[in-house]
């Protein structure tokens, strides 16, 4: 899986507010288990593209 494919299946589920894009926590975990990739890579796409993980469950972001 390319970061081009994870990224886009980010941006799918983000929610944009206030001009800010947001990703859930449990969806961050869902995308990282269906496309078989780290949480890690998650949260680290997330960051390049400012996409802010909202209502953490673990405390990973």
């Amino acid at each position: 899986m390319n970061n081009n494919e994870i990224l886009e299946a980010i941006l799918q589920q983000c929610i944009v507010k206030d001009e800010k894009m947001f990703l859930t926590c449990e969806i961050a975990f869902k995308i990282a288990k269906e496309m078989d990739v780290s949480i890690s890579n998650i949260g680290l796409l997330c960051n390049e593209n400012n996409i802010r993980i909202k209502n953490c469950q673990v405390g990973c972001f």
